[in-house]
């Protein structure tokens, strides 16, 4: 039951910034450039997304083993998240702030 929470609180995250890295990076340019920037986050969301399922099942290893999988997907979890907070730390920091 631990891992549908943790799949709750990543897809709640992901849905939480999504509207702030659109919104920082489409700022960051100028308007004629913000249609490039936002279909370049889409894609790279969305490869990025398909990636991550595929290389965190692979990870995690076989779900025939279900404990061994459980510790595997809640170890890459908590993995993801901190590089989360550290690409968070790292957008506030590098992109200028317009105004």
């Amino acid at each position: 039951m631990s891992l549908v929470w943790l799949d709750v609180a990543v897809v709640d995250a992901a849905g939480l910034f999504t509207g702030a890295v659109v919104a920082v990076a489409v700022g960051a340019v100028s308007a004629c450039r913000s249609g490039l920037v936002s279909g370049a986050g889409n894609a790279a969301r969305q490869t990025g997304t398909a990636l991550g399922v595929a290389a965190f099942g692979t990870a995690a290893g076989s779900p025939c083993a279900a404990e061994a999988f459980t510790a595997g997907m809640r170890r890459l979890g908590l993995r993801g998240a901190a590089w989360g907070r550290v690409v968070l730390a790292v957008t506030t920091v590098a992109v200028p702030r317009r105004g």
